[in-house]
């Protein structure tokens, strides 16, 4: 039998483990780039880190603010979703005026109405989603173990064609973390009238995600294959500061991001 101490022990491991985050390093391969790129991913109480090389995105899930960093040249851009978008906005209406002086008169009207609809799309108040989009989620009966994860293969079929495949463990289950719900509002109202009706914004999709992480995936474009192999996976609790701006950045204009 267990004396007290040790369930009191196992007990505190217990409340550490339900307070832990998530850490995920991987790699993505796209023939469309030169070479592999590698992302590190936080995740904690609605909070969203992604690095990749010099330049950081946070996302706060729960009080809507954004913050982009360079971490080479130490500034960043914070602000909320509102402004955000509005500085988005901004920026658009300029370049697409600037565009249509430059394009020759016999063109410009064809090319406008291209633009105005972009206009109305930046200027929408409500994100458009596409949840009757006819993506399938097919379960295989394949596993295979990925750093000691096992985990069980998806096929995802939109239209009658396979578009992706993936490798998840419900093991890693990161909606304990990030309410993916949220995250998908979210990210629609940063790019409002530009998420493409694909499979991964159906509720299909998003469900599957609820129910485990993958390990690999495989999205087949006309130019190859895109592959994700996930290197690293950590359970823990994450420092308030992983998720802060250093006191020594320097705020800058959004427009300084390549985000454009």
């Amino acid at each position: 039998m267990f004396r007290e101490g040790s369930l009191a022990f196992l007990f505190v491991l217990f409340c550490l483990n339900i307070q832990a985050g998530w850490v995920i390093t991987e790699k993505t391969r796209n023939p469309e780039e030169t070479q592999d790129v590698i992302s590190t991913i936080y995740l904690q109480k609605n909070i969203i880190k992604t690095v990749q090389g010099s330049i950081a995105n946070i996302f706060n899930l729960e009080k809507g603010e954004i913050t982009f960093l360079n971490l080479k040249e130490r500034f960043f851009w914070k602000g909320s979703l509102d402004v955000y978008k509005n500085e988005i906005r901004k920026v658009t209406i300029d370049r697409i005026g600037e565009e249509l002086n430059e394009l020759p008169p016999e063109v410009r009207e064809s090319y406008r109405e291209f633009y105005e609809n972009l206009l109305r799309d930046l200027q929408s108040p409500a994100p458009v989603f596409y949840s009757d989009i006819p993506a399938r989620v097919e379960m295989s009966s394949e596993q295979k173990t990925f750093l000691n994860y096992q985990c069980r293969k998806y096929n995802i079929f939109m239209e009658g064609f396979l578009v992706e495949e993936l490798w998840i463990s419900n093991r890693i289950k990161i909606s304990d973390e990030i309410d993916l719900d949220k995250y998908r509002l979210f990210m629609s109202e940063m790019s409002p009238g530009s998420m493409e009706p694909d499979h991964r914004t159906s509720q299909e999709y998003l469900h599957l995600l609820k129910t485990g992480y993958p390990l690999f995936s495989r999205e087949f474009i006309e130019e190859g294959e895109i592959t994700t192999e996930v290197l690293q996976v950590e359970r823990k609790k994450i420092s308030e500061e992983k998720f802060i701006v250093p006191a020594d950045f320097r705020k800058v204009a959004l427009r300084n991001f390549e985000i454009f």
